[in-house]
């Protein structure tokens, strides 16, 4: 064994044998078979076609009032003129969450031009990587099975749809949070604490294959449909939160959580939505963290439609409790809204 003595760094002082064995280990980790990577952990990289879901008004989804004017705008579609490259890789090892109908992974997105607004502003963006499945009861074993292409597309796109509506109906409310501000700010106690509140960014990806043989008309080359996310990063201490739950219409958090002036507002956001409406709709199941909002659920009157709207998620027998759940609050107090008031045509909100 060499007897040559170490230069120690100043900072181990005078331990030299200290010094020497995390030499030894440091060498021996780094030199080792441990330091390669396994291969079947390592990202996967797909190139994607993305679409970005539009912030639309609510007044844009609303339409003219003209089917043939108007109904283009009401749902989200995939046009492929408007489509842009990338490329995204997502970390399979790192799942962020699992939900009813989707999980979602840890991703990064680059566009091969980069967008002025939404995903893909910026280059290698953390994103979170949605995909659909099946047989949930097998979720707590850890097993997952996908949906063919075109029932994933399908899926997907209902889930796009729904966060499209989501846009509209939250930034309705805060439109008019604003309009009170400015109007009729006398009305509003001084104190009131606002929350800064935004739905995240979002886009469909598509990952498609070459066709292989057979009629190319009649072949499809689409292979898979995620959801792509803007990334929630919370503050240091700060944990991602369920602020209403989709089952009930009243706070999800207590009274001496920090954050439960959120969830009253959320509340009160509901109040809007649901005069606003005329008591068709409402928000619910909001979950995310001070200052980003995801996986909303838009839940709808049993009188709408016999029609299965805006996914699973939708329980119209839960809708309908609303007026009865309900609880004003002081943010539904200070911004001017009567119990359950509907609202006409012409109300300048």
């Amino acid at each position: 064994e060499s007897t040559v003595r170490p230069l120690v760094p100043a900072s181990f002082g005078t331990d030299i044998q200290d010094y020497q064995h995390r030499f030894r280990e440091a060498l021996v980790a780094g030199g080792s078979g441990q330091a390669v990577i396994n291969a079947s952990r390592l990202p996967v990289t797909e190139s994607v076609h993305i679409f970005q879901i539009p912030l639309l008004s609510l007044k844009e989804l609303l339409g003219s009032g003209s089917d043939e004017e108007g109904s283009v705008a009401r749902y989200f579609v995939c046009d492929f003129a408007e489509a842009k490259l990338g490329s995204l890789t997502t970390d399979l090892t790192n799942r962020l969450g699992v939900g009813s109908f989707k999980d979602a992974y840890l991703g990064w997105l680059t566009l091969n031009r980069m967008s002025d607004s939404g995903l893909g502003f910026v280059a290698n963006q953390k994103v979170a990587v949605k995909r659909m499945f099946t047989n949930k009861g097998l979720v707590r074993r850890g097993t997952l099975t996908r949906l063919q292409p075109r029932d994933e597309y399908t899926e997907i796109m209902r889930e796009a749809n729904l966060l499209l509506w989501s846009y509209g109906l939250f930034n309705a409310a805060l439109s008019y949070v604003t309009h009170r501000v400015r109007n009729f700010a006398a009305e509003i106690p001084s104190d009131l604490r606002i929350p800064t509140l935004r739905f995240v960014d979002a886009a469909l990806a598509l990952v498609h294959k070459p066709v292989a043989g057979g009629s190319v008309v009649s072949a499809t080359t689409l292979a898979k449909s995620y959801l792509l996310e803007e990334y929630i990063s919370t503050l240091p201490g700060e944990k991602f939160k369920k602020f209403v739950h989709n089952g009930e219409a009243v706070p999800a958090l207590a009274p001496q959580d920090p954050d439960f002036y959120i969830a009253e507002f959320l509340c009160f956001t509901q109040h809007f939505q649901y005069a606003k409406s005329g008591g068709l709709v409402i928000l619910s199941d909001l979950q995310g963290s001070s200052t980003l909002l995801t996986d909303a659920q838009i839940m709808t009157s049993s009188t709408l439609t016999d029609e299965d709207v805006f996914g699973g998620g939708n329980i119209p027998a839960i809708f309908d409790r609303f007026e009865d759940e309900h609880k004003c609050n002081v943010y539904c107090r200070a911004f001017g809204m009567l119990p359950f008031q509907v609202y006409d045509e012409d109300a300048k909100i």
